[in-house]
């Protein structure tokens, strides 16, 4: 993971993302790739290169603004990355899929389904007929649920 720096005042203007002279911005670089610049902080989604865990992440942030009726497509999608494990898993030789690097893709797909399955039940007790606070309620237990790994 890069190290972010914060730069509290520039001295140049940076034009390709709005940066003017005594502006602050954030900056990050990976080892032998060019340097990344924002005006605002970078998300965990933009510090790794893992596109398991950019996934996650992204998963993550998308979470936090997540309403019921996002619920079964927000649980699609994580059972998506849980297949993309396990498919993984099957294209490793058999003899790398009880090494680590397999116990780790297995773990991984094992707490995205368990992710899954739990949206899916918050979900599940949603009703037409719930009044507008219960309907905040699941919203808050969906923001709430979090995956282990």
């Amino acid at each position: 993971m890069p190290r972010v720096t914060h730069v509290k005042r520039a001295r140049k203007p940076i034009p390709s993302i709005g940066v003017e002279v005594g502006d602050s911005y954030y900056w990050w670089q990976f080892a032998f790739s060019k340097r990344s610049v924002s005006k605002t902080p970078p998300k965990p989604s933009q510090l790794t290169r893992s596109e398991f865990m950019i996934s996650l992440y992204e998963l993550q942030e998308e979470q936090s603004s997540l309403t019921i009726e996002d619920a079964e497509d927000f649980a699609s999608r994580i059972r998506e990355i849980a297949d993309e494990c396990e498919e993984k898993i099957q294209n490793m030789p058999e003899s790398l899929q009880y090494a680590p690097s397999g116990e780790l893709l297995q773990e991984r797909s094992e707490s995205m389904n368990a992710w899954a399955d739990e949206v899916e039940e918050i979900f599940g007790r949603f009703d037409d007929e719930m009044l507008e606070d219960d309907v905040d309620d699941l919203c808050t237990e969906l923001h709430e649920t979090e995956v282990s790994l």
